[in-house]
Parts: C-alpha cells; structure tokens; sequence
C-alpha cells in the first residue's frame, strides 16, 4: 500500500508540474505573438485556460476521482502534443510550425512527458482506491475480526463484561 500511495503522490505532482508548465507555456507564447494568429491564437488561450484548471484539478482531487482526471489529463496533454506535431509537419489551421521555433522542443518535451506521467496515473489512482477501499472494510464475521455491532444477530444487546 505504501508503495502505491508513493508512485501515486509522486505521478500526482508530476503530472500536475507537467500540466502547469504545458499552460504556462502556452501562456507566454499567446502573449508573445501567438494570439494574434487566426484560430491558432485561439487555441493557445483555451489551451492555457484548460490546462491550468486540470492542473489544479489534479492537485485537489479525491484519490477516489483521480483516476478520471489523470485520464482526462492525459488525453488533452497528448492532443496538444498531437496538434504540435501536425504544426510541425503538414501545417494545422494555416498555420506551420519548424522546430527551430523558441519553445518547440520544450514543448515537445513537457508534453510527452506529461502524456506519460498523467497515463500512468490514471490506472495508479484506481489500484490506491481499490487498495484503500479493501483496507477499510469493516471486519466482523466476513471480514474475519471480532463482531461489530451491525453484525450481531438482533436481540443479543451488547457483550457482557
């Protein structure tokens, strides 16, 4: 169990760094020129929108919804990458990106690791869950301890000391 939750504390702030430095970036660039391209201008903001309430959803989200979000995460870190990659090769809105461009290979790298990072987390989160839930199951005779109050057949009242 502590194995999981570790993998999984670290995937989280991974995953939410890699998430914020995607938004981030897609910030800075908007601001520095990119806004002002048709479509793509755009799709910088929401992308910098976007991004930085995922990462703040990756940070304050119940292990018990993790799972969802670090899938939805994952899934929106690699169409971004996905939209870089057609900017690099065939063009995407009219507009093509060469990889000589300021930011391009960080980019690339922010966002496939984070693409990898949010992945992984997805089915880590659903093990935690599923590892916590087994490890708070009331005990009692299915669960094999003492009988607990609700599993005392009716009329028994309470043990005697």
């Amino acid at each position: 169990m502590r194995i999981v939750a570790g993998t999984l504390v670290a995937l989280r702030l991974t995953g939410t760094g890699l998430t914020a430095a995607m938004a981030g970036i897609h910030a800075y660039l908007w601001s520095e020129g990119y806004g002002n391209l048709a479509t793509i201008g755009e799709l910088f903001l929401i992308n910098a929108v976007v991004g930085g309430l995922l990462a703040v959803a990756l940070l304050v989200t119940a292990v018990r919804l993790l799972s969802w979000v670090a899938a939805l995460g994952a899934l929106f870190t690699a169409g971004t990458l996905g939209a870089l990659a057609l900017s690099l090769t065939t063009g995407l809105f009219g507009f093509t990106e060469s990889v000589d461009a300021p930011w391009v290979t960080t980019t690339l790298a922010v966002e496939s690791a984070g693409t990898v990072a949010l992945a992984a987390m997805a089915p880590m989160a659903r093990l935690a869950r599923a590892t916590t839930a087994r490890t708070a199951a009331p005990m009692g005779p299915a669960g094999g301890g003492a009988p607990t109050a609700a599993s005392r057949a009716p009329g028994r009242g309470r043990p005697r000391p």
